[in-house]
């Protein structure tokens, strides 16, 4: 079996290799049980050594270069998937849903406004109590429910803002009141405007 002879001026120790890679010793050990090629212990071939770290170079950039390609794939893909739905009804834009759920906000609110004085006088006559203060008691009543409608609306736009859900504050409770409003307006009183 024929053995080439490394020229001595080929041959670096450990400590000059790690000098001229940059690269500390312990890092060219463990380079070294993924193949890089070594002349003996503690000695390496420089010729060789340059080789094996270029072509492992480019490797990694050749396997960057086909992941960038797969995710441009993937995203393709999945643009031409969403476009596809949104061509066959199957997706409304986000803006026309908007649009809609603010529309059926503001229906509610108005319908709520002329619930009480609409009921107020039909319900004092089968309850015999004083109109006005029927129709303060369904304005309440009313009231609570757009408080809620609002603060769930101003819920979901603060989690949207953010790109989704806001996990710290869907896991802390909600210690606020539920149902009633803290200050109940008397009958005649100006009303809240319109839910955003």
């Amino acid at each position: 079996m024929y053995v080439e002879k490394v020229p001595p001026c080929k041959l670096v120790s450990s400590a000059d290799l790690a000098r001229i890679t940059g690269y500390t010793e312990v890092h060219l050990s463990r380079l070294a049980k993924e193949g890089m090629p070594k002349a003996g212990r503690g000695r390496y071939d420089i010729e060789l050594v340059v080789k094996w770290l270029l072509t492992r170079r480019l490797d990694k950039a050749n396997e960057t270069m086909q992941d960038a390609k797969k995710r441009l794939i993937e995203e393709q893909i999945e643009s031409q998937k969403l476009e596809n739905e949104r061509s066959r009804g199957e997706l409304v834009p986000i803006e026309e849903v908007q649009h809609a759920l603010n529309h059926q906000a503001v229906t509610v609110a108005t319908q709520l406004d002329g619930l009480a004085p609409r009921v107020a006088y039909e319900l004092s006559a089968i309850t015999q109590i004083p109109a006005p203060k029927v129709q303060e008691v369904v304005f309440r009543e009313c009231r609570a429910i757009r408080e809620t409608i609002a603060s769930n609306w101003q819920n979901y736009h603060g989690a949207d803002a953010h790109g989704g859900d806001d996990s710290e504050a869907a896991a802390k409770p909600n210690r606020g009141r539920v149902g009633r409003p803290r200050k109940v307006p008397a009958a005649g009183e100006p009303r809240a405007g319109q839910v955003a």
